[in-house]
């Protein structure tokens, strides 16, 4: 735990900023001063989390969900089995449910929906957004698809809508045209309907993550992020697109170098013949075909991380790559690493 950071004691955002404003930058730096000076300046919960780490003190485990803040329901005079009557019930929850969060000032995160049936079963649907919303339309668009997959039984009697994550949704900017629509109460998603929201503007690309996500599920759909390495399968990382971007380490996409359009998944061995060790190959013969070298450029030396020698990677070899052309203009990405070549690229 020493090197950890404070925060993953699971202590409150203000008391792991407070932290940080003492220079207090890792768990080992609380475990230096005694618990006598952290309480009157931290409150009593960080003393009872590091006793908790620590295996001082038992930590109690409830395998009930938290009761989410905000929270809607619906009782049925009668169950119902309806495919329509579903869809009503979900429209009512979600407009009371906005209205709830409007008051806030908040957005929802995630959104759980609920149904209870006559026999004691539950039918749970949960939706998430990458970023906050209140605007019922498109967060209805996120179960609309799953609406016809609840298996009703015998009926519903009581459906409910909760976001249990939620964040605070920030006033967005009208236009002053004399054309543009008027909103009234709150500039943000909540007036989605009377400022185009759905029309093509800025929240347009994150409204379509939103429902992409709801489809194929959160982890089909990422970006690709910068990641701190010259091995071209490390220097990327996938990153959720629900989720906020972040540069990990200050990574940064490197610009004026040429690579291929495509990386194979992992680099496929060939057989290669060089006039010289130090030439790039005249010949080489991969997925058996040989190809003839008429064009090369290179080597481009990339050495792997010196600092991750511990983890079993900076002890790689380095590589010479080549950017090759045969004789059919096709041209590949090829590199040298122990005296053996591999293909590990292809050009447009």
């Amino acid at each position: 735990l020493s090197p950890l950071p404070p925060a993953a004691l699971r202590l409150a955002p203000a008391e792991a900023e407070l932290m940080a404003r003492f220079g207090l930058l890792t768990v080992r730096d609380l475990l230096a001063l005694p618990r006598a000076v952290l309480t009157p300046r931290f409150g009593p919960g960080v003393g009872r989390r590091l006793a908790e780490a620590l295996g001082e003190r038992e930590e109690p485990v409830s395998p009930l969900e938290p009761v989410a803040p905000h929270r809607t329901f619906k009782r049925f005079a009668e169950p119902v089995a309806t495919l329509e009557s579903i869809t009503h019930a979900l429209r009512e929850l979600l407009d009371a449910l906005c209205r709830l969060l409007e008051k806030e000032g908040l957005g929802a995160r995630r959104l759980v929906f609920t149904c209870g049936r006559v026999d004691g079963g539950l039918v749970r649907l949960e939706r998430g957004t990458r970023g906050p919303r209140r605007s019922p339309e498109p967060l209805f668009r996120l179960f609309e698809d799953a609406l016809t997959t609840i298996d009703a039984g015998f009926g519903i009697e009581i459906a409910a809508l909760s976001a249990p994550v939620s964040e605070p949704l920030a006033a967005r900017q009208l236009s002053l045209r004399i054309d543009a629509p008027i909103a009234v109460g709150n500039a943000g998603e909540g007036a989605q309907k009377k400022t185009g929201e759905n029309s093509g503007q800025a929240s347009a690309p994150a409204l379509l993550v939103d429902r992409l996500a709801a489809r194929l599920g959160a982890e089909r759909v990422y970006r690709l992020l910068p990641r701190e390495s010259h091995v071209p399968e490390r220097a990327e990382a996938r990153h959720s697109l629900m989720k906020a971007p972040t540069m990990a380490n200050g990574a940064a996409w490197r610009r004026g170098r040429l690579r291929p359009l495509r990386l194979l998944g992992v680099p496929e061995p060939i057989e290669a013949v060089a006039l010289l060790p130090d030439h790039p190959p005249a010949r080489f013969r991969w997925r058996r075909l040989l190809h003839e070298v008429v064009r090369a450029e290179g080597p481009e030396r990339l050495a792997p991380e010196w600092w991750l020698a511990d983890e079993k990677l900076g002890d790689e070899p380095e590589r010479d790559y080549f950017r090759i052309e045969d004789r059919d203009g096709r041209r590949y990405w090829i590199y040298r690493a122990d005296g053996r070549w591999y293909l590990q690229g292809l050009f447009a």
